[in-house]
């Protein structure tokens, strides 16, 4: 997690403190799967600016312990998923219960 007072500023301390990383992962004969790995811009602007961090992907929401979060920290995408699973799992129970 990195703070910055602009976006900019942000994106300069993480690639400083990814590039740390990346320098002791070497040294210690390690390797990060970068196709795992996200990052995203949390603000309360309207307008985000992109920024280019280096080893990770970006995107607009991310998962964390079952959780999407979206660059805004809304829940709209969370509740969408869980409501979209659910009307699934509910749709198959009901076809369960009238075959038996």
């Amino acid at each position: 997690m990195t703070k910055g007072n602009t976006p900019s500023e942000a994106e300069v301390f993480a690639n400083s403190n990814l590039a740390k990383i990346e320098k002791w992962a070497k040294d210690n004969k390690m390797l990060f799967n970068d196709t795992k790995s996200k990052a995203m811009l949390i603000t309360r602007k309207r307008n985000n600016e992109n920024i280019n961090i280096y080893l990770t992907g970006s995107g607009e929401r991310t998962e964390y312990l079952g959780i999407y979060l979206d660059s805004r920290l809304t829940f709209d995408k969370h509740i969408k998923y869980t409501a979209e699973n659910s009307t699934k799992l509910i749709y198959m129970l009901s076809r369960s219960a009238n075959l038996q």
